[in-house]
């Protein structure tokens, strides 16, 4: 549901079915989330279709402390 100020929650399907509030700032999604065991932060840029191209995955807490790691958008089904 999209909230007044822009942003929705959204929650991962699939890997730890991580939860957080996304945002879009006109160019790239930006999901600040958290799961079981951490959290971390999606930044997925948005090509001229507005369709996700490679963006990354960066682990702020947790046991994947300091990776990061290529990450793609996929609309759920």
């Amino acid at each position: 549901m999209l909230q007044a100020d822009g942003s929705w929650t959204a929650t991962e399907a699939g890997c730890a079915n991580g939860t957080g509030i996304a945002r879009y700032d006109g160019g790239t999604v930006i999901v600040d989330f958290q799961y079981g065991g951490g959290t971390g932060r999606y930044k997925w840029p948005l090509d001229g279709r507005c369709q996700g191209i490679p963006g990354q995955v960066t682990w702020f807490t947790g046991p994947l402390t300091g990776q990061i790691v290529e990450s793609t958008l996929a609309a759920a089904k």
